[in-house]
């Protein structure tokens, strides 16, 4: 059932114009918002929170009209990136604070407090105060204090930046937990590998505009435009020159075999990509595309060695376990089911 519908929306802050943007949330929905910073990403959600008023289209929360709706009224829970607990009081007091406006009963605020606490794991934290905390231990407090009006709806700024790895994986924990809350959840980020979740829904966010949407899995593996996979870094991008049939040439020496039927429907292609990992060294495959090349930089990760290829007059991007040198001569092959079509995404009609 739609939880939250934002319909032609369009929001201008100075020069920066947000929209028109178009997207549903469901009930139980995690919801990425990812894009780089100054793409709009947090305009958004003040503005469906009620901060900012749009110029146009209107927000439908629960089939009602907020779009002119004041803040407090709306219900909806709000993580800012900045962290703003009260320093004078406890942690079980600040959990506890916006539970009063919800003229709830003493032991009703006792008992969501503890509710809260438990499924995010600070129960021990209850009587400290911000001071005595970590980052993360704060961060983890300012969600409770959100979640624990039970809203519908719950956004989420940037709410793992500044953290280290051990609090990062913590409050990635705790936000998955958030699902027994029955709460949506909009949560904006700008690093993909913190929200790969298999049931999240993704919104590629890019100058104002919803470039690309679907599941976070499905779209990180398979970027349609330009803009997402310039942005995701982990991509050998090409702009294209020539088509020679079931090839795709980047270059006048350099063609990539590509799956036929896939041409058909990507005319619109404006450069193809692949990834580090699809580059396969070492073998020789038929019907795949298959060069020789010389070693120009090699780069060691937790996953193995990260070579940068010459292939004539490009350079190609390859992930392998193998040791390799410098200027050593090696054989690459792509699969051509691997090889994705990109066009550019603000030149097409959303």
């Amino acid at each position: 059932m739609t939880l939250l519908r934002v319909g032609a929306l369009v929001m201008k802050l100075g020069d920066f114009t947000l929209g028109p943007l178009t997207f549903e949330v469901e009930d139980n929905d995690y919801v990425v918002l990812f894009g780089p910073n100054g793409s709009g990403k947090t305009t958004l959600l003040k503005t469906i929170l009620g901060f900012y008023k749009p110029v146009s289209g209107r927000i439908f929360f629960k089939g009602i009209d907020i779009t002119g709706l004041p803040i407090e009224k709306r219900n909806i829970g709000y993580v800012p990136q900045s962290i703003v607990l009260f320093e004078n009081m406890t942690v079980r007091q600040n959990i506890e604070f916006g539970l009063k406006f919800k003229k709830l009963s003493k032991e009703e605020r006792k008992n969501r407090v503890e509710r809260v606490s438990e499924i995010l794991s600070i129960g021990n934290l209850l009587d400290k105060k911000p001071r005595e905390l970590s980052y993360g231990q704060k961060q983890l407090v300012s969600i409770a204090r959100a979640i624990a009006p039970e809203p519908s709806l719950l956004l989420l700024d940037e709410p793992l930046s500044n953290l280290d790895p051990n609090a990062r994986l913590s409050i990635m924990k705790a936000l998955r937990a958030l699902k027994r809350f029955n709460t949506s959840i909009i949560h904006v980020t700008h690093i993909i590998e913190n929200v790969l979740y298999p049931d999240s829904k993704l919104l590629f966010m890019y100058r104002g505009k919803i470039l690309e949407r679907g599941k976070t899995s499905e779209v990180y593996s398979n970027p349609t435009t330009l803009e997402l996979a310039t942005y995701l870094s982990n991509w050998n991008i090409y702009e294209v020159y020539e088509k020679k049939g079931s090839l795709i040439c980047p270059k006048g020496r350099v063609c990539f075999a590509v799956d036929r039927e896939k041409i058909k429907v990507n005319d619109k292609t404006t450069h193809i990509a692949v990834k580090p990992v699809d580059v396969v060294l070492d073998k020789k495959i038929d019907g795949w595309s298959c060069y020789e090349g010389l070693v120009e930089d090699i780069q060691v990760t937790s996953y193995g060695y990260l070579y940068s290829i010459r292939l004539f007059d490009i350079l190609i991007m390859a992930f392998s376990s193998k040791k390799k040198g410098l200027k050593e001569r090696v054989r690459l092959c792509i699969d051509p089911s691997k090889v994705v079509f990109l066009k550019k995404g603000l030149s097409v009609e959303r």
